[in-house]
């Protein structure tokens, strides 16, 4: 019942001692206060004034004020305490999702990356700042008032005793299966995100081969698999929930019948058995609390669970050697030597991919869907190691997840995303000191004026998830506004302008093109006519490299460039 997990995170030890403190506190409150109010309560039934007890209810006031000035103190700490581990663990997951040799986005997939370092981190956060006291409230609170029962009525402690691991171990056996029943829905929800985004991604492609229906049944179907999931998940806890309340009330009620007999006997006094009353549901109240909230916290342990994994599970060693890297020149030599890849348990998804380039040259990646061309971008820009081969730099092998490397250079995919800021913060990402006057320069080159001056705020308008949303040429234009404030020598760019319609791309075309000048760039496209504007071809077949040569040479004999262009014409005119 008890999360190991928890204890890992840095400062929860001190947090345990100081709620375990907290909880002895509350039981010493409630212990005092049931107390003074049965004693104020039998003297006032057996005909004594009020008067002779305001000191009575002053001590039973103060206990209740004094518990509920420690819950809110304890409340208000573990807010920020579990903000903060929140945050913490939000920024190891950064650095592993940016920074990690593999990323993890292409290990567990991008949605099921983006939902753990948003709402599963949200999750965490919430199961610390609940789980935590409760556990040390079954702890410093439950054991103390049983003390304090059977101090009280030894026939009241011992029945609350018999119930105590009764309740326990319907707890341990019930937590088991829905522990179970909420890692299938976690993995079911995780499924669901990835393959929705796949959906999404190869939308264009799922339309154009006609394979619409079968797309939307197989989201159908992961929906139904989640939704039976989540059912199954909530009757385990809805049922645990009932049967244990069914338990503690007739522990509760057993403590009352025989209080209730032995009053009529005479062998235990009025206040006595209103003081064994009212501490039996204080007794079983952090059983209850625990076991309610043990089971609503599900996602939240089972969240920390599979972050703790992530952080913890060991990043891929780099076969390459260090080296350090000079910045990228007009005398710099790029080499792919035999690279190979291949995603998990799929054909090769490149293979013996051997090229050259140097200095600053635009390099065009070609090839139907599926050739590889995200791959070896992919490559290129260190998400991925390839499985065999090795790239070079200057002649010497070289690790292009080195920050040396990445340093260097920008990424600009299909989608490029905006986040929940002004347009001014969006363009100024990776130049945060940029002036004002810079960013309106840049928003000039790129043809973002007209949208500025359409926007309520100007610059100052927040756009992205919830706020103003953009179209995706406006996307993409601020993704080149970025890179024109961070001057890097290298560009890669996949599928930059798949998802446009070719007026908005030819348009937007305008604007890239003398920001490729002076830099190294890949370019990943299906879009034939960025032909003509490369410096160098590579054609990609099957994962593997076809041909390649300048767009001339390609252009002048027949070949898998050629090859392309027909297909594209015979599409075009079906």
């Amino acid at each position: 019942m008890f999360d190991k997990a928890l204890f890992k995170l840095p400062g929860m030890l001190a947090a345990f001692g100081l709620l375990l403190l907290s909880a002895l506190l509350q039981a010493a409150l409630v212990a005092g206060q049931v107390v003074f109010l049965a004693n104020v309560l039998a003297g006032l039934w057996e005909g004594q004034v009020l008067q002779d007890h305001l000191a009575g209810l002053g001590a039973f006031l103060a206990c209740f004020v004094g518990r509920r000035i420690v819950l809110l103190i304890q409340d208000e700490a573990l807010e920020r305490f579990s903000l903060r581990q929140a945050k913490a663990l939000q920024s190891q997951l950064f650095l592993l999702i940016f920074g990690q040799r593999t990323s993890l986005a292409h290990d567990i997939g991008t949605a099921s990356t983006a939902s753990v370092a948003t709402r599963d981190i949200d999750d965490v956060a919430r199961y610390i700042r609940v789980i935590p006291p409760k556990m040390c409230g079954l702890i410093g609170m439950a054991i103390p008032l049983l003390v304090v029962l059977f101090v009280v009525d030894w026939v009241s402690g011992a029945i609350a005793l018999i119930a105590f691991p009764v309740i326990i171990g319907f707890m341990v056996m019930l937590g088991k299966q829905a522990k179970a029943r909420a890692e299938r829905q976690y993995e079911e929800n995780r499924h669901l995100s990835n393959h929705f985004i796949d959906t999404l991604r190869g939308m264009e492609s799922i339309m154009a081969l006609g394979a619409g229906k079968r797309a939307q049944a197989a989201v159908g179907d992961s929906s139904e698999r989640l939704r039976v999931a989540t059912m199954r998940t909530l009757s385990v806890a809805m049922l645990s929930g009932a049967v244990l309340d069914l338990v503690i009330v007739f522990g509760v009620a057993a403590i009352a019948m025989m209080l209730a007999f032995r009053l009529m006997d005479g062998s235990v006094g009025l206040a006595t058995a209103l003081t064994a009353l009212m501490l039996a549901p204080e007794y079983f109240a952090p059983i209850r609390s625990f076991a309610g909230d043990f089971h609503a916290s599900l996602d939240g342990r089972t969240a920390l669970a599979h972050i703790a994994d992530m952080i913890e599970r060991p990043q891929v060693a780099s076969s390459a050697p260090a080296h350090d890297m000079r910045s990228w020149s007009e005398d710099s030599s790029f080499e792919s030597l035999d690279v190979s890849f291949e995603h998990d348990g799929e054909a090769s998804a490149l293979e013996d991919v051997t090229f050259s380039c140097k200095g600053f040259a635009k390099v065009g990646i070609l090839g139907a869907s599926g050739a590889g061309k995200s791959t070896l971008v992919d490559l290129i820009a260190g998400f991925k190691e390839p499985m065999g081969g090795s790239f070079a730099v200057d002649g010497q092998t070289v690790d292009l997840d080195a920050p040396a490397w990445r340093s260097q250079l920008h990424y600009l995919s299909q989608s490029p995303h905006l986040f929940n800021t002004t347009l001014e913060d969006n363009i100024r990402f990776y130049a945060p000191l940029a002036s004002r006057e810079d960013v309106e320069r840049a928003v000039k080159a790129v043809g973002l004026e007209r949208l500025v001056s359409e926007l309520p705020q100007g610059l100052d308008t927040v756009v992205g998830e919830g706020a103003r949303a953009l179209s995706g040429g406006e996307a993409q234009r601020v993704a080149l506004a970025r890179m024109l404030l961070d001057q890097r020598p290298i560009l890669l760019f996949d599928e930059p302008t798949a998802h446009l319609d070719l007026e908005t791309e030819l348009e937007l075309k305008e604007r890239m093109l003398p920001l490729l000048e002076g830099r190294l760039v890949f370019f990943a496209t299906h879009r034939l006519h960025w032909v003509d504007d490369m410096d160098l071809v590579i054609v990609l077949e099957g994962g593997r490299i076809a041909e390649t040569g300048t767009p001339a040479d390609l252009l002048a004999r027949p070949g898998a460039l050629r090859r392309l262009i027909d297909a594209g014409r015979k599409a075009a005119v079906a």
